[in-house]
């Protein structure tokens, strides 16, 4: 397959799983965050959540990347 052709195909792929599929679960998941006017508890926990993912996936991109180049 020509590289044209597969980055075609893979953001074709990537975005329909994305506007069908992940972001209206990801919706559904934090509707308790997204709801009009939540408390502020929800508040300052919906980014608590967000900064935990992010570290969580910063660590493992670390961790990958420390595993990938140590071999």
């Amino acid at each position: 397959m020509p590289v044209w052709l597969s980055l075609f195909v893979g953001n074709l792929v990537s975005t329909q799983l994305l506007g069908w599929f992940l972001v209206p679960a990801a919706f559904r998941a934090l509707d308790w965050w997204i709801k009009p006017k939540s408390a502020l508890g929800r508040q300052i926990a919906g980014y608590a959540l967000l900064a935990a993912l992010y570290a969580g996936s910063m660590g493992l991109y670390a961790l990958l990347l420390a595993w990938h180049w140590g071999r």
